[in-house]
């Protein structure tokens, strides 16, 4: 009886009596958004809990890690998701952390979470958004043949976002996969028809292609001049012309979309000299001027 007695005296004098309150009031700021003051109880709790030899619970430690993050304590809220996630976690908390990171700029520490934890993402729209980013930043970090390999291995059911597929369209470009850039390019010109760096990329594509070919076909003929050569070079300008022209339509696109943007009219100048429309080329070189 008497001992009884001392433990319940022992422990109304003792800090760990004031877990609950602070937990509860952390509660109360956190309702209204009051992080610093949520953070302030939550440490305290913390503190008081590790001095008593009480560990607490892990909703504990996920409020730790949504107040840390809403006060961008990157540092702090990252081990915080990391100790939950590596005791299983969920994919809400996959969630925050890679939004948090990716709100702080810790881009390659958000693309080494979404690569790790990509497997076990069941929810259609969060394997999406995992592989979106992905491709995203491994094109952002120069590592094209990642991409290509991610891009590769996609399932027909992913949602892809107009930023990966433009970011898949740089990366094959910088791979030398143009056909497969130039694809991706044109299905993302259908779901976005106003993707603007879309745009510009397949007109200049276009253009150089067929700028290429045109050298290249030009070199052969003034090797060997001849009534067969020139016939075949009609031929093949024919062919050539249409990429021009195609190049064309998309440059005067562009160029109504953005007036001020003088690289637009030096294409355009460039293109219709090679249709032989010479007034045309002319008043592209008097904008220039």
């Amino acid at each position: 009886m008497i001992v009884g007695i001392i433990v319940l005296v022992a422990f109304s004098c003792s800090p760990l009596k004031k877990l609950p309150g602070l937990e509860s009031q952390a509660d109360v700021a956190i309702k209204q958004s009051n992080y610093e003051q949520a953070y302030v109880h939550l440490k305290q709790y913390l503190d008081i809990s590790e001095s008593g030899n009480v560990k607490p619970k892990e909703s504990f430690y996920l409020k730790m890690a949504v107040v840390c993050s809403q006060l961008n304590k990157v540092v702090e809220a990252s081990g915080y998701y990391e100790n939950l996630l590596n005791k299983g976690g969920n994919e809400r908390l996959i969630l925050d952390y890679t939004s948090l990171l990716a709100k702080n700029n810790e881009l390659e520490k958000e693309l080494e979470v979404w690569s790790r934890f990509q497997s076990k993402l069941d929810d259609k729209n969060l394997q999406a958004q995992a592989f979106n980013r992905q491709v995203v930043l491994l094109n952002q970090f120069q590592k094209y043949e990642e991409v290509d390999s991610l891009w590769s291995g996609q399932t027909e059911d992913v949602n892809i976002s107009p930023e990966a597929y433009f970011s898949y369209v740089q990366a094959a470009d910088q791979l030398g996969k143009s056909k497969n850039a130039l694809k991706a390019c044109n299905t993302l010109l259908k779901l976005k028809p106003d993707h603007l760096e879309a745009f510009k990329w397949k007109a200049k594509f276009l253009y150089e292609n067929a700028e290429k070919r045109y050298q290249a076909e030009m070199a052969k003929y003034n090797k060997n001049k001849n009534a067969t050569t020139y016939a075949y070079l009609r031929r093949d300008l024919k062919k050539i012309s249409a990429d021009f022209r195609e190049s064309r339509d998309l440059f005067l696109k562009l160029r109504k979309m953005n007036p001020e943007d003088k690289s637009y009219v030096k294409y355009l100048k460039n293109i219709y000299l090679r249709l032989d429309m010479k007034n045309e080329a002319a008043k592209m070189d008097k904008l220039l001027k």
